[in-house]
């Protein structure tokens, strides 16, 4: 699972979606790294009220 490569790349084959044209939002950081590095924008969410 995340963030490994295998899920990013079969959400972008069973979406037909580019990597280029894809906007990654999460707040995690090693998934949003892992996201850059195949070349998928992205949007780090950092919440500031935690439960």
């Amino acid at each position: 699972m995340k963030p490994g490569e295998a899920i990013f790349q079969l959400t972008l084959q069973r979406f037909n979606l580019s990597p280029t044209k894809t906007l990654f939002i999460d707040d995690s950081l090693p998934n949003i790294l892992k996201a850059l590095q195949l070349g998928i924008s992205t949007y780090h969410f950092k919440r500031t009220d935690r439960c």
